[in-house]
């Protein structure tokens, strides 16, 4: 079925002629087939370029975030992509890309150097001040194993104001998890709930953190730093957050889960971002 020959949600009625549509602004021409292809002939010459969209997420009626895998070639440089409905053309338009090959490279035992190439699952927050900050796991470059998808990747997240069109000289990826030799993040999503201290009780309540004491000193930090917060306080809530960091590092593993920790890194990492 040719792209646009049938839009919106098929019914039991007209699936038979339903189709799949690209978004109007998508380049046609960034198919399989184009993969590598010989840039100094046609269809290649100009050079096209190939996009791998993976994840996407919509901020808005007019705003969407994209997670680009990367690759090598006329591949599109893999990261977050940001593409923005313009009314009067009728299409969707690539506005840039934050690159995942910003984000440091890491050593994984037995492995070897591994670096982002792009992103593939992502996952959005809109923080109701006109930003958004999106979660994403990244592909794999470097002293790889060869097997798409199987190295030891990243959980990373960004924030965005979501009406620019070309992004700050200061944005870039913060790395919340560095997955271990032997496993590989896959999907992410976002969850809302309620403060980190109700956090801290809720993974108590389920047994992921199996200590009353560990999980009162958790809450006394979490609140005090909310306490800051409601006064204005950012430098001092910020201490509370990273003291509050410091013992979860201390108790990864001993008192807290392994997913307990994750959840509660995840939490704790974006409020300290909030605060910058």
């Amino acid at each position: 079925m040719s792209p646009g020959s049938s839009a919106g949600l098929p019914t039991s009625l007209n699936a038979g002629g339903a189709s799949i549509n690209p978004l109007p602004g998508w380049p046609l021409t960034s198919t399989g087939a184009n993969e590598g292809c010989n840039t100094a002939a046609v269809p290649c010459n100009p050079v096209i370029t190939v996009y791998h969209p993976f994840g996407i997420w919509f901020a808005n009626a007019t705003t969407l975030y994209v997670g680009d895998e990367g690759g090598s070639g006329n591949f599109a440089p893999g990261g977050l992509e940001k593409w923005m409905y313009n009314s009067g053309a009728g299409q969707w338009e690539l506005k840039y890309t934050i690159t995942a090959s910003t984000i440091p490279s890491y050593k994984v035992a037995g492995i070897g150097q591994l670096q982002a190439a792009g992103l593939r699952n992502i996952s959005g927050i809109d923080n109701g001040d006109g930003t958004v900050t999106i979660l994403g796991i990244t592909s794999t470059s470097g002293q790889t194993l060869n097997d798409e998808g199987a190295d030891p990747n990243q959980l990373v997240s960004v924030t965005d104001n979501v009406e620019a069109t070309t992004p700050t000289p200061s944005e870039s990826f913060t790395v919340i998890e560095t997955a271990a030799y032997g496993d590989a993040l896959r999907g992410i999503t976002y969850v809302p709930g309620g403060s980190l201290s109700s956090l801290v009780g809720e993974l108590f309540a389920a047994g992921m953190i199996d200590n009353a004491g560990i999980a009162n000193s958790l809450t006394s930090k979490s609140d005090a730093a909310a306490a800051q917060i409601a006064q204005g306080n950012s430098e001092a809530a910020r201490n509370q957050l990273n003291a509050f960091l410091n013992e979860l590092n201390a108790q990864s593993g001993k008192h807290v889960t392994e997913q307990g920790y994750d959840l509660l890194k995840a939490a704790t990492i974006y409020y300290l971002g909030r605060l910058s």
